[in-house]
């Protein structure tokens, strides 16, 4: 009796074993080749098995990832996905290091939609020479986490990601103490890749996904944004780059092992945002349907400074201070005060007309040209000064503190009036083609979702936020922003000569109809004085001290000799 029961006992064990270890007969398995992306379909409330066999003994470790479009799903090394070795996300994954003789290697994904899933997963295989992505983990979940984590708001986004440890083989004991005492220092370079503007997409999400995965994939697609080495002060590293809503951008980092060079790389996890709501697609758009009408009306505007700018010479004077004061108040409003964005481009856009009401007057009064000239042309130093920090010489570490940077912000705004002071006539011709051009390029931007207004918006929130001085700043420049420079540069160009031409041989600026008055009544006073005398008598009456003898004489007709 005793013997049947543990005949019994161990038949039950060998059909509950496996099935604990690998799940029950609905379980979907699917089976993986190392560097093939494959695509997947997770059944709402179900769960899918993801396989890779036949590993040679010179792979040590394996990094799994998976993504979707917005869907959550729970990737584990349990088949129970218990808490302590699952993570839950978009773009999750986890790096498994093998044990000797270990040929195979499964994983556990989770669906808790009511929905079908649609997902993305890769294996990578990585040898001895080859960094641990996440191998020196101490706060998230996994043992090895190479995933990123993000925290994102409206103007940057944190990314934070593990330290690497050295490859090892099969049979070497994990020891505490390797990480903090690295033989060589891993080197860290983060890439970015943008996705197209406004569009939100599965395929184009995806699309974007596979190219980013792999080692080969970043460094063909992606774009570096800056370096870094684990330098023991921090558990993880941590970097603030610039998010603007809406777009599209996924991150992933090369991690090398600086004493093998550049063949032995790993790869992290890749993970994308947009900076919003995908369930909600309408508040991913930066310019709302009102934005839209004004950026329409500012690129007619701007259509006219580029053609006829100087010829209108009170017409752009007023714009140029409109635009200028506009966005001062702008700046300060959103610094001090805590209204909404609607209320601060309201107040800013009346405070910008009541100022370039009074310097239209002012000039009206005075008649002084290099003056109203010289806001127009700071006006264009502001976004020539923008263009420069935009670029990734904006990054450089000295801009770091605030003095620095507000300084060389401020040469970079005086450059062009400084050096074309002298030639008054040309800077207005060239202001207000080069602003004229640039509102043109907004205008596009706003239909065409790009990243041309970026440029101003970047400047902006280093005067708002002081915190903004620590962030690194990447912005997308696709095919449609290539197509904004080139057009701005011909607005630019083209506009600039046709008002050159246009205005040769005329006078370099219209006078003043107050100063017109007061000279002319002068002249006016001048000559009448010139035609009265200064203090004289005149035919006409009594002037001044001397006295004029106007009585009438009989003339004596001379003698005439005999």
């Amino acid at each position: 009796m005793e013997r049947n029961t543990a005949v019994v006992t161990i038949l039950l064990l060998i059909c509950l074993v496996p099935k604990s270890l690998c799940g029950n007969d609905n379980d979907t398995i699917t089976d993986l080749t190392p560097g093939v992306i494959t695509p997947i379909s997770v059944p709402g409330n179900s769960k899918v098995i993801l396989r890779v066999q036949s590993l040679s003994e010179s792979t040590t470790h394996v990094v799994c990832q998976i993504h979707t479009h917005q869907d959550w799903l729970a990737l584990s090394l349990s088949p129970s996905l218990t808490p302590d070795v699952t993570e839950t996300g978009t773009d999750v994954g986890v790096t498994t290091v093998l044990s000797v003789g270990q040929t195979n290697m499964y994983w556990y994904i989770k669906s808790r939609h009511n929905h079908t899933v649609e997902a993305l997963a890769t294996v990578t295989v990585y040898t001895l020479k080859n960094p641990i992505p996440g191998g020196c983990n101490f706060e998230y979940k996994f043992e090895n986490d190479p995933n990123f984590h993000l925290i994102i708001d409206s103007m940057k986004t944190r990314t934070m990601f593990q330290w690497s440890s050295h490859g090892r083989d099969r049979n070497t004991i994990i020891d505490p103490d390797d990480c903090e005492h690295l033989s060589s220092p891993l080197h860290y370079d983060l890439y970015v890749y943008y996705l197209p503007g406004g569009h939100f997409s599965q395929e184009n999400h995806f699309e974007g996904m596979k190219k980013m995965m792999t080692v080969a994939d970043v460094l063909d697609n992606g774009r570096k944004i800056c370096s870094l080495k684990d330098d023991k002060t921090s558990v993880h590293s941590e970097m603030k780059i610039t998010s603007y809503t809406g777009q599209g951008v996924i991150y992933n980092v090369i991690v090398t092992d600086t004493r093998l060079g550049t063949d032995s790389r790993a790869a992290y996890i890749p993970s994308a945002t947009y900076a919003c709501d995908l369930d909600n697609t309408d508040e991913c758009h930066m310019i709302g349907a009102g934005g839209k009408v004004l950026a329409v009306v500012g690129g007619i505007l701007g259509l006219f400074l580029v053609i006829l700018g100087h010829r209108f010479f009170r017409t752009s004077t007023f714009l140029a201070a409109f635009f200028g004061f506009g966005l001062i108040s702008v700046i300060l409003l959103e610094r001090f005060t805590t209204q909404s964005i609607v209320v601060v481009l309201v107040v800013s856009a009346v405070i910008g007309v009541v100022l370039a009401t009074g310097w239209l007057a002012l000039w009206w009064c005075h008649g002084i040209h290099t003056i109203a000239v010289l806001l127009t042309g700071l006006t264009c130093g502001y976004i020539i000064s923008s263009i420069i920090f935009f670029t990734p010489l904006g990054n450089l570490m000295y801009w770091s503190r605030e003095f620095n940077y507000g300084m060389s912000f401020t040469v970079g705004v005086l450059i062009v009036p400084v050096i074309l002071l002298f030639f008054t006539k040309q800077l207005s011709i060239l202001s207000c083609t080069f602003l004229g051009g640039y509102l043109v390029c907004i205008t596009v931007d706003v239909f065409l979702d790009s990243g041309f207004k970026n440029i101003i918006l970047n400047s902006v929130r280093h005067a708002v936020d002081p915190d903004y001085l620590t962030v690194t700043v990447a912005g997308p420049y696709l095919v449609a922003d290539i197509g904004l420079t080139f057009l701005w540069g011909f607005l630019f160009i083209g506009g600039a000569i046709f008002q050159l031409l246009r205005e040769r041989g005329r006078p370099d600026f219209p006078e003043s109809t107050r100063r017109n008055r007061r000279t002319r009544s002068v002249q006016i006073e001048e000559e009448r004085q010139s035609l009265l005398g200064n203090g004289h008598q005149t035919l006409y009456g009594q002037s001044g001290q001397t006295v004029v003898n106007t009585t009438r004489r009989e003339l004596t007709p001379p003698v005439v000799a005999s």
